[in-house]
């Protein structure tokens, strides 16, 4: 009897997490969808700066902005939190190393900044999709990277600072930390042990 009430519990359990994992993943897709409609309303706010006249359709910023936004809704964009860091780390190695790239992203930032100077609305359109971005990217994200990124602040990074900090103890001793360890060192003359001998 005892046997077969284990037996319902351990299937009751995995029925459970059953549902739980099909819910999970169904939310979780639905998210992914949803993730674009803040998105969508910062193309909206773009096109409205235009049809209010606030800005002009020919204006350097504003395409760069709509066609920036619509890569992004792009249903072929896939944006991850760690593809994101991957793809950043790229982009920074070749401003270093390519001096045409160096002066686009420039001259991309002299004409953003220029226009959001001009206009504060611009100025907060810019700020929103930096938000809905991020958005898209944490729904996005798959659990393996959330798993990959608290492991590599959970133990990879608190690790680095303890190999630091024990270089700069043990192999870099600060003239504060050799005065502390070794007083004697510091003054003039032998010490007393060694001038009664």
């Amino acid at each position: 009897m005892v046997t077969v009430l284990w037996a319902c519990v351990i299937a009751l359990f995995g029925f459970l997490f059953y549902v739980h994992f099909q819910y999970w993943r169904d939310s979780r897709q639905s998210r992914r969808d949803s993730s674009r409609f803040e998105m969508f309303a910062v193309r909206d706010r773009l096109v409205d700066l235009v049809t209010s006249q606030k800005m002009r359709e020919d204006d350097p910023a504003w395409q760069m902005m709509y066609t920036t936004v619509n890569r992004l809704l792009d249903l072929s964009y896939q944006t991850t939190t760690l593809g994101q860091l991957i793809e950043s780390a790229r982009h920074a190695s070749r401003i270093a190393t390519d001096r045409r790239c160096a002066e686009r992203v420039e001259t991309s930032r002299s004409i953003l900044s220029k226009a959001e100077r001009e206009n504060p609305e611009f100025t907060q359109v810019v700020q929103e999709m930096e938000d809905a971005l991020a958005s898209m990217t944490r729904a996005r994200a798959p659990l393996w990277q959330w798993w990959t990124m608290l492991l590599i602040v959970l133990i990879v990074v608190p690790s680095l600072v303890v190999v630091r900090a024990a270089r700069q103890l043990f192999f870099k001793p600060s003239a504060a930390l050799a005065a502390t360890l070794f007083p004697r060192a510091q003054g003039s003359g032998p010490s007393p042990r060694l001038a009664a001998a």
